[in-house]
């Protein structure tokens, strides 16, 4: 529900909470909708705030991603410019053994916190 439909909604109310129908006083059904209308609000807001939440954590998740991508071509490039001799699949091992290495590490650095 966008804000304008939730405006349109209030002012829908907040007239039948004034009007009465068939002798029938409506205020208690504008008190209603207006105790729902703020549990929507509420809901809209706290989903606003976990989208945004959301995007940051994307966001440094694209950044994460990146600087790993960099960081494993310079290891491959280092192990190749080291193993100059040694055949792809020796230097490809290498690498995988050293990502997987410093992968440990991190989440025991990071289960120590």
């Amino acid at each position: 529900m966008d804000a304008k439909y939730l405006a349109e909604i209030k002012a829908r109310a907040e007239a039948a909470a004034v009007h009465e129908y068939d002798g029938i006083n409506d205020l208690i059904y504008g008190r209603d909708v207006k105790s729902l209308l703020a549990e929507v609000e509420q809901a809209n807001e706290a989903c606003e705030t976990a989208c945004a939440s959301a995007r940051e954590y994307c966001d440094k998740l694209v950044i994460a991603e990146k600087q790993i991508s960099t960081l494993r071509k310079a290891l491959e490039l280092a192990i190749d410019r080291a193993l100059p001799e040694s055949s792809y699949s020796v230097k490809q091992a290498i690498t995988r053994d050293l990502l997987e290495k410093c992968a440990r590490q991190a989440q025991e650095q990071e289960a120590e916190k």
